[in-house]
């Protein structure tokens, strides 16, 4: 939504929802914000609509692995994103997913490899880059996040958490 005219927007949104609330940008954008709010019932309740329509073209392993990852569950939404990246192994969000929980399960060195691939499907994901200059940087590999920092700007990254961290890397 754009700054300034997010009440405008809201509505715009509330009334696609009414008029059709099985349309897919609709429950996708619901499920986003439902993850945002820590709202996991509605999450989950949506991630069921997603897989039924197929929305993320995995039977909604995606979906699901959001709402694993958020309530704690890693090691379901390990299995769900490694099913993920067999179905699709070109897909950035399922193997940055995949990098996430890696790292949130302690073994980095997968979590790394999953990002870098995110990254490189994908090269201006800003989270992915987030993600992986942080597992890198936290792994002891200064060097290796602060070239990942550098190199996201050739794709005119400006998110300034991503710069501020690159800074402090030099």
């Amino acid at each position: 939504m754009r700054a300034g005219r997010n009440e405008e927007a809201q509505a715009a949104f509330d009334e696609a929802a009414k008029a059709d609330p099985d349309n897919p940008v609709v429950i996708s954008l619901s499920f986003d914000r439902a993850l945002e709010r820590r709202d996991e019932a509605a999450a989950a309740e949506l991630a069921t609509r997603a897989t039924a329509k197929n929305l993320d073209r995995m039977e909604g392993r995606l979906f699901r692995a959001r709402v694993a990852l958020q309530k704690g569950q890693i090691a379901e939404a390990l299995l769900l994103l490694q099913q993920a990246v067999e179905l699709d192994p070109v897909n950035p969000l399922a193997h940055r997913l995949l990098g996430q929980a890696y790292v949130l399960n302690r073994d980095v060195a997968k979590g790394i490899k999953s990002l870098e691939r995110a990254v490189s499907i994908k090269p201006d994901d800003s989270t992915a880059l987030l993600l992986y200059r942080n597992a890198l940087a936290g792994s002891g590999q200064p060097g290796e996040a602060l070239n990942a920092a550098r190199g996201a700007l050739r794709f005119g990254i400006n998110d300034p958490n991503f710069l501020d961290v690159g800074l402090d890397l030099e």
